[in-house]
């Protein structure tokens, strides 16, 4: 139908159907290409919303399970999706489009604070903390930010550096006075609060 009958006016029905076999035999990659043919062959069609929306789900759907392998289409679905709320604010899709935003960007954040991970428990503090704060400057809206701040303290504290990790442990209880780590934030607090205390005498 889509080849031989270009002009016919249910092709662009022809190539959403088209689009969503593939995408029900979960071929991600090959669905996502024929949902953006649609996009761009028949951006009047009534389809294109819904086509518009399943380009970031396929990206979403062909991203590896495990967060530590290749995320490209991930950050490829993040933006198909950001892009779709942007053109469709009021589609009832949205609020799916953000959550899937939400469960993509939590993903990325959870790599790069196991990076960091990895690093701190090689002993690797400065190297740590670079992945740390990306977590926490490129990923505030995640679970991973909070996680990611307190690591960055902490580890400011294994290299004894008292005053840069006091700063990071009083922003964490700033920011996530609810959060499960709140009552370790203060016991570092505690233990720091001598060592500050003798550090500024001696000086």
């Amino acid at each position: 139908m889509i080849f031989n009958f270009p002009g016919a006016t249910v092709v662009d029905t022809a190539q959403y159907y088209l689009a969503h076999s593939y995408y029900g035999n979960k071929e991600y990659e090959l669905a996502a290409v024929e949902f953006n043919r649609l996009l761009v062959n028949y951006p009047r069609s009534a389809f294109t919303d819904d086509a518009q929306y399943m380009v970031g789900v396929c990206y979403m759907n062909n991203t590896p399970r495990h967060h530590a392998l290749d995320q490209e289409d991930l950050k490829k679905a993040i933006v198909a999706l950001e892009d779709f709320i942007l053109d469709n604010p009021d589609s009832p899709l949205s609020a799916d489009a953000k959550a899937s935003i939400l469960e993509a960007r939590t993903k990325l954040a959870r790599k790069e604070y196991e990076n960091g991970i990895t690093y701190y428990k090689m002993y690797s503090y400065k190297a740590s903390r670079i992945y740390f704060q990306k977590v926490i400057d490129e990923y505030t809206d995640t679970e991973y930010a909070a996680k990611a701040l307190f690591k960055l303290a902490e580890s400011f504290y294994k290299q004894e550096k008292y005053a840069e990790s006091k700063t990071k442990f009083d922003s964490f209880l700033n920011l996530y006075q609810d959060n499960e780590l709140v009552e370790k934030t203060r016991e570092y607090l505690e233990k720091m609060s001598d060592k500050l205390s003798t550090e500024n005498a001696a000086g």
